[in-house]
């Protein structure tokens, strides 16, 4: 896997994803947190969908958001 995301590019994509939940509120945050992980790094998201890493489907937003910190963000529980 590519380099994790640093605690700082995390918040701002959690904060984004958060936004664009909050405009359009039939979006999930694993959903739109995924989205934007492949927009801005693209190599975090490959290979990604259909694996225990796989947040995007995730209804549980705490849950996409542990995911999320565990797998891609330095010093997640997998580091």
């Amino acid at each position: 896997m590519a380099k994790k995301l640093n605690q700082a590019e995390a918040a701002k994509l959690i904060s984004l994803a958060y936004k664009i939940k909050g405009e359009a509120c039939t979006t999930r945050i694993g959903q739109n947190l995924f989205n934007l992980m492949h927009q801005d790094h693209p190599d975090l998201a490959e290979g990604v969908l259909g694996t225990d890493k796989d947040f995007f489907y995730q209804e549980d937003d705490g849950k996409a958001l542990d995911t999320f910190m565990t797998y891609f963000v330095e010093g997640g529980c997998n580091d």
